[in-house]
């Protein structure tokens, strides 16, 4: 299997659109079996797919398990 790794930010790295590995400190602010929602560093992080699961979470860093990923939308917060 080819390893695809994906650096968005220095924080948000993504392997086989599989696993979304997010470094902290981010704020999980929603949670589904199809969405999910971090903000952090300036920035809110949303994930859709048809399975999305939290596979680790610790201070430094969140692990999100994801099956057919739909969505990853990365957006700047306005700070005014």
């Amino acid at each position: 299997m080819l390893n695809n790794h994906l650096q968005l930010t220095p924080f948000i790295h993504i392997d086989n659109f599989d696993n979304i590995r997010v470094n902290g400190p981010f704020e999980l602010k929603l949670l589904s079996p199809k969405l999910c929602q971090l903000s952090g560093n300036g920035y809110t992080l949303t994930i859709e797919s048809i399975d999305t699961l939290i596979n680790s979470m610790n201070v430094e860093e969140i692990t999100i398990k994801v099956r057919d990923l739909k969505r990853l939308e990365l957006r700047k917060m306005d700070m005014d």
